[in-house]
């Protein structure tokens, strides 16, 4: 019964609705000993095998282990403000398993694995990893010379934008700031040297695509970008449309951002990835 507890508890705390709390109860009484054996480890290591369960078996095993996690993160010192926050992002993929692939609970456990370890917080608008700093393998030799006296492998905290809300950069100012403090007190001998993003958010492709004063343009423009690739697959048009890959034809166009971007997928082009660094204050 204490999983089933935990179960219920989490699911309200992050904000899942009452079907989605049950569909995860029913998955965690039809595979009990299954999950009560892998729950506690989540914390410490990725699961593959959960990897391979459907969405409501993860999503019941996540809600539980989340008990631990919030042990962890008071161990560090870590604040139930900071808690919640990172793991709203239970409800967010939820929404991102209905919608884009018509499943119940929760398909991408790989991401959540992250928060349940303590490896990712969000704080304010963004979120911080721990990380080493990396780059397209064909960019090496010309990143090396841009980042010195950085180096590839180097501590980083790498910076997600989470779904959902608009992207401020006073907001996310606000963030980094805040992000140094905390990993400062909380984090003090990770030693990180920088923050690192790798997102179609710095690609170069967005100049032209994007109107001035648009807020992915201010966003990047945050960063110092040492390298580009094309994005590989529909990733990235899979954030900006909300589906998986479909014809582009059919893709919806119902902003100007998802015109935008159809119009250059239409025309043979690709979205790009950009890597940028920002130094500490």
């Amino acid at each position: 019964m204490g999983a089933e507890k935990d179960i219920a508890l989490y699911g309200e705390y992050v904000g899942l609705d009452g079907t989605l709390i049950e569909a995860s109860l029913a998955a965690y009484r039809a595979n009990s000993d299954y999950c009560d054996r892998r729950i506690p480890r989540l914390t410490e290591r990725f699961d593959r095998s959960l990897s391979d369960k459907n969405g409501a078996v993860k999503l019941a095993c996540v809600l539980a282990a989340m008990k631990y996690s919030r042990e962890k993160y008071r161990g560090f010192g870590i604040g139930d403000d900071v808690f919640a926050d990172t793991f709203g992002d239970i409800a967010v993929w939820c929404r991102n398993s209905a919608v884009r692939n018509g499943s119940i609970g929760l398909d991408n456990y790989a991401w959540l694995s992250h928060h349940l370890r303590a490896e990712l917080f969000r704080i304010g608008r963004l979120q911080f990893q721990f990380g080493r700093l990396y780059c397209p393998t064909g960019s090496i030799l010309s990143a090396a010379k841009k980042l010195w006296p950085l180096r590839l492998g180097d501590k980083v905290l790498n910076v997600h934008v989470p779904q959902g809300g608009r992207l401020d950069a006073d907001d996310c100012l606000d963030s980094f700031a805040a992000a140094e403090k905390f990993f400062a007190r909380h984090f003090p001998t990770f030693g990180y040297k920088c923050f690192f993003i790798d997102s179609w958010l710095l690609g170069d492709v967005n100049a032209s695509l994007l109107p001035e004063g648009s807020n992915i343009l201010a966003f990047a423009s945050l960063f110092d970008v040492f390298a580009q690739t094309d994005s590989k697959g529909f990733e990235d048009a899979e954030r900006i449309f909300d589906c998986k890959k479909r014809p582009i034809s059919e893709l919806d166009d119902s902003t100007s951002l998802r015109r935008t971007v159809k119009a250059l997928l239409l025309s043979g082009g690709n979205l790009r990835r950009g890597f940028g660094t920002r130094y500490l204050r």
